[in-house]
């Protein structure tokens, strides 16, 4: 049975204990740039030429993924992991920065960067962030990918030119330009107001089966 609900990006990571992506990333640095556009647009207003969140009572549906349990009891993208993968690029970005103000000692500040490293990386069941271990895994037969190295240290290499390193410099390049709390609040923005609409498939036949159906329709 397939279900579909629309959920916050938020309730996506939370739920799952994990994903599996191909090492298949196809988003060009023009994809990010137009995804970075639409999330400001709905984040903040201009107003006296500065920029001023938005008072957010709906939620910007950013558009859909599909998955489905493997055997190792993750959720595997068949379907808008591009997108998928981005916002975790993103999310990452935003907490590397936020690194720099820890010292702030904010419950808020805090409270952010525990709950995106806790998505990411996971816990020990001594329940603090487990920073060796990463909840996203790229499938076993695939190559070595920066996303790994991206998600587990944060950093990049200067030579590395693959697509997770040309977007993850792209959002760090646009965080660096926020200040201290639109740094702090657009993390929330991104997990509580952007959803995606998730269906879950039963297997990765039926997820195959559905696409192809609805690609007929079209």
């Amino acid at each position: 049975m397939t279900n579909m609900n629309k959920q916050t990006i938020y309730g996506i990571l939370n739920e799952s204990d994990g994903f599996s992506v191909s090492d298949n990333y196809t988003w060009t640095s023009t994809k990010c740039r137009i995804f970075w556009n639409e999330l400001v647009d709905f984040a903040f207003h201009k107003k006296s030429n500065c920029l001023e969140f938005n008072e957010l009572e709906n939620q910007f549906l950013a558009g859909a993924i599909m998955t489905f349990e493997n055997e190792d009891n993750l959720s595997q993208l068949i379907f808008g992991q591009d997108k998928f993968i981005t916002i975790i690029l993103l999310l990452k970005a935003l907490r590397e920065n936020l690194r720099f103000h820890e010292q702030r000692r904010d419950t808020k500040l805090k409270d952010i960067c525990f709950t995106i490293d806790r998505l990411i990386h996971g816990l020990t069941r001594c329940g603090v962030i487990d920073k060796t271990n990463l909840r996203i895994s790229v499938e076993k037969n695939s190559k070595v990918s920066d996303l790994l190295d991206i998600l587990l240290t944060g950093k990049i290499t200067e030579n590395s030119e693959s697509l997770y390193a040309q977007n993850y410099r792209f959002f760090q390049n646009k965080i660096n330009r926020l200040t201290i709390a639109e740094c702090c609040s657009l993390p929330n923005i991104i997990l509580y107001k952007f959803s995606l609409l998730h269906i879950e498939s039963d297997s990765k036949e039926d997820g195959i089966s559905i696409l192809e159906s609805i690609k007929e329709m079209k």
